[in-house]
């Protein structure tokens, strides 16, 4: 096998070339880029085009790859002694096996973006991004990826066919927000990620991998099914997928905040939230102000279930009216949906990388009243923080049919999330950051208040949520002692836990 180390003497210049390089187009590390620093045990076993990096000849590469990977987190980044980023399923397999053999803690990051640091660890990471296989088999119904990939380049690969598999809505969100729901546009009609899919690839804390369906081990598959970072390393999904040809949406944005308490009391008046053809998303943006309101707006079917209202299009320009501000975008469009999963895409693309400090909140309520969002309307009107976010998703109809045992995640009966979050450069002196962090919570507290206590619900969407006990627990409700035990029969070390730590819940 041939190798190349890389040492100290990289220039500056040529290391910020395989860095970029390494962030946005990892198929090409792999084909030029095998930097194999001799990791004994482990360099040996991996394949040619693995690349390795080790923190006594690559520090500084190590700490700006993982960086700009990530957006924000609310902790002291952790720094990896080694960072492996596969070639091969082998090479994870080998990677996990190597971690586990010597004691040291593990993490996995996926192909996208990600929020909140977890799966950071200052001991073995592996970073996915190179196993990006796509297989659309319409004859079978199916798609199978790597979890290498994002939501982009899976909806990307599936656009020639004009089939898609249900999935988040921001084309750099790594696939791996599967593996705990998967909410996006489809989630009212055909469900979480989590209920499509047929089987997993999955690796162990002893590097066996496994080929899980429900057929095969029925236990195991039910745990996936929204804890699967916490029980093992997914490296591949397959998944059903649906055409889109009846797909009638888009996005608005609208210019002034004001508008959010009157697209809410549209939506509520006439039931929309009730049928379970209509999608949507509300997110409130501080930064640059004015604060802006993004309606991501999908209306699915023939139109019957909205003749009431006189059909798709009416149901947009009642819902455009009724902001009562002036609107600077409208993409819904029919048969656009590609087009709808690729808007956030340039402007997710320009959003700050970095390890910027993070504060989030989230809750679940089974109703979501207009005084709730004139809490939100007047706090973004006001002096929120810049950097801060809403957003308010919809659930109900397939999602909501589901058993709350059915799969490992049990928050079946919610009609609607929010999120209230914000980041902030880490250079702010941590009294101000204090006060940016204390200003979101306050604000997330009103909220919760306007909502009322008796509308909130016991669980929550584990995907925006941080790695932290009582957000677990809130998830996986009543089915938590039982994933537990599942937990203890696959991996009763906790080796798996940067992600969501099942260890530190208890039953």
């Amino acid at each position: 096998k041939t190798r190349r180390c890389a040492r100290q003497r990289m220039t500056m210049c040529s290391r910020s070339v395989l860095l970029l390089v390494a962030v946005f187009v990892p198929t090409l590390v792999q084909s030029f880029a095998s930097h194999i620093i001799d990791v004994p045990g482990l360099s040996d076993l991996l394949s040619p085009n693995a690349v390795v990096y080790y923190e006594d000849d690559n520090s500084e590469a190590i700490d700006t790859l993982v960086s700009t990977r990530f957006y924000t987190t609310p902790f002291e980044p952790r720094i990896p002694t080694i960072l492996v980023l596969p070639a091969i399923v082998e090479d994870v397999q080998v990677s996990v096996r190597y971690a586990y053999d010597q004691s040291l803690d593990f993490g996995v990051v996926g192909g996208g973006h990600g929020v909140g640091g977890l799966g950071h660890t200052s001991g073995l990471l592996i970073d996915m991004s190179g196993l990006t296989a796509v297989s659309v088999d319409t004859a079978a119904g199916l798609t199978t990826y790597q979890t290498g990939n994002n939501i982009g380049t899976v909806d990307l690969a599936s656009k020639e066919s004009g089939v898609y598999s249900p999935n988040g809505n921001c084309p750099q969100v790594g696939v791996g927000a599967v593996l705990h729901g998967g909410y996006g546009a489809m989630t009212k009609t055909r469900g979480l990620s989590i209920d499509n899919v047929v089987a997993y690839q999955v690796v162990t804390r002893t590097g066996e991998l496994l080929s899980v369906t429900a057929e095969s081990d029925s236990e195991l598959f039910w745990g996936l099914r929204g804890a699967a970072s916490m029980l093992g390393v997914v490296t591949e999904i397959t998944i059903r997928h649906f055409p889109v040809d009846d797909h009638y949406g888009g996005s608005i944005i609208f210019t002034n905040v004001s508008a959010l308490p009157k697209l809410v009391a549209y939506v509520n008046d006439n039931a929309l939230d009730q049928i379970n053809e209509f999608h949507v998303r509300f997110s409130v943006f501080s930064a640059p102000p004015p604060a802006i309101i993004v309606v991501e707006v999908t209306l699915w079917g023939n139109g019957d279930a909205f003749a009431a209202l006189g059909g798709k299009e009416a149901v947009i320009n009642g819902l455009i009216a009724a902001g009562e501000v002036p609107i600077a975008v409208n993409t819904v469009a029919a048969n656009a949906y590609y087009e709808q999963q690729s808007f956030l895409g340039p402007i997710v693309a320009d959003a700050p990388r970095g390890f910027n400090e993070y504060a989030l909140n989230s809750a679940t309520t089974t109703s979501f009243p207009v005084a709730a969002a004139q809490v939100v309307a007047d706090a973004f009107a006001g002096n929120v923080p810049l950097g801060t976010i809403f957003f308010l998703h919809g659930y109900g109809g397939a999602f909501s049919a589901v058993g709350a045992s059915d799969t490992a995640y049990a928050g079946r009966d919610m009609k609607w999330d929010f999120v209230s979050q914000i980041s902030f450069p880490p250079d702010v002196p941590e009294a101000a950051a204090a006060g940016l962090s204390s200003a979101t919570d306050a604000l997330h507290r009103a909220i919760e208040e306007a909502v009322g206590e008796q509308d909130l619900s016991p669980h929550g969407y584990l995907n925006w949520g941080m790695n932290e006990a009582a957000h677990i627990r809130k998830a996986f409700g009543d089915n938590l002692e039982r994933l537990l035990e599942l937990k203890q029969a696959l991996d009763p070390t906790n080796f798996f836990h940067r992600t969501y730590d099942l260890g530190n819940v208890g039953a």
